[in-house]
């Protein structure tokens, strides 16, 4: 098994990568000031070494930060963060691998609102 995935996949895109593609990207052109590129191609290349939960969060926060870096105007930083919602008044704020995709039908722990 990868250290990097829950299990090995082919190379290309799975439906799950797709979509997370999908995210990023739509988050990116709605805060890349277009106009200000109108011949240019703006390429995001995200590389997960590691998942241990929160993935997309991180990859939004990263996305944006490189867009800083490389002097790409933007009208505002994204901030990625995950949440799992355990029920009516238990909420994880960045979970796990475990905590994201694991069962907590029986969790009771977790911030109360």
């Amino acid at each position: 098994m990868p250290f990097s995935q829950r299990a090995y996949s082919e190379p290309r895109q799975s439906f799950e990568e797709k979509i997370i593609s999908k995210c990023i990207c739509d988050v990116m052109e709605g805060v890349i000031l277009l106009d200000r590129f109108p011949k240019a191609q703006v390429d995001i290349s995200v590389q997960v070494i590691q998942d241990d939960g929160s993935a997309l969060a991180l990859a939004l926060t990263a996305a944006s930060v490189a867009l800083v870096n490389a002097n790409i105007e933007i009208k505002d930083l994204v901030v990625g963060m995950a949440l799992r919602f355990l029920d009516n008044s238990n909420v994880l704020v960045d979970p796990t691998a475990q905590e994201e995709y694991g069962d907590f039908s029986k969790y009771s722990g977790g911030a109360g609102f």
